[in-house]
């Protein structure tokens, strides 16, 4: 065999290695699936014992194949350090009068390669006689939404974390609301994603610094 047989093998090698490369990449590479949420979350109380939260969230699968979102959960830390585990009940359509639409029960769905799915989830809490009581109280509260894509799996398979922050003007608003039943709603940003426009004075803006969703 002589050296330009080595070479043509080589290159036939070479070439292999690439299509098959390129085979996984666009074709069998693993689902990824991403998950941005906010700028703003609602709060309310279907019910004086029922605290609920709507997290408008986009779900993002960077994989040309197909993945399936099997569970949800939100996990909130409140103002006391207590953690919750809140239900994903089922997803709305919020329009621009903050009007709220059902549109779907919580349920696997799927998520075609390279599609983005914009939604809104709702969860809710309720407080039982041997439960834990969460409240929508002033102060700092850390949310972390858990999605499971693997079905059977223990632990969540991506998990996002965001922070809200209730004043004291909220926090009195939704106390009236809760002792008179009112189950309207109060939409605040999340912490770093409520920023509309703004100034850097001489300076040109450095976008890689700021939260653009």
């Amino acid at each position: 065999m002589d050296l330009k047989d080595l070479f043509a093998i080589g290159f036939s090698a070479i070439s292999l290695i690439i299509s098959i490369s390129t085979l996984y990449l666009t074709q069998f590479r693993p689902a990824k699936v991403t998950v941005s949420s906010g700028p703003m979350v609602h709060l309310f109380y279907i019910q004086p014992s029922q605290p609920t939260i709507f997290l408008p969230v986009v779900f993002h699968n960077s994989s040309p194949t197909k993945a399936i979102v099997y569970s949800i959960f939100l996990e909130i830390e409140d103002t006391k350090g207590e953690h919750f585990a809140l239900k994903w009940v089922g997803s709305v359509k919020i329009d621009l009068s903050n009007n709220y639409t059902d549109t779907s029960l919580a349920g696997p769905f799927k998520i075609d390669g390279y599609e983005t799915i914009p939604n809104a989830l709702r969860f809710f809490w309720v407080n039982g006689e041997n439960m834990q009581q969460l409240d929508w109280l002033e102060g700092t509260y850390l949310l972390t939404l858990h999605i499971w894509t693997t079905a059977n799996s223990i632990s969540p398979d991506h998990s996002v974390k965001e922070t809200m922050v209730i004043n004291k003007e909220v926090a009195a608003t939704m106390a009236q609301r809760k002792a008179s039943s009112d189950a309207r709603s109060w939409f605040l940003p999340l912490v770093g994603k409520g920023l509309l426009s703004f100034s850097t004075g001489k300076k040109p803006i450095q976008f890689r610094h700021i939260m653009r969703s």
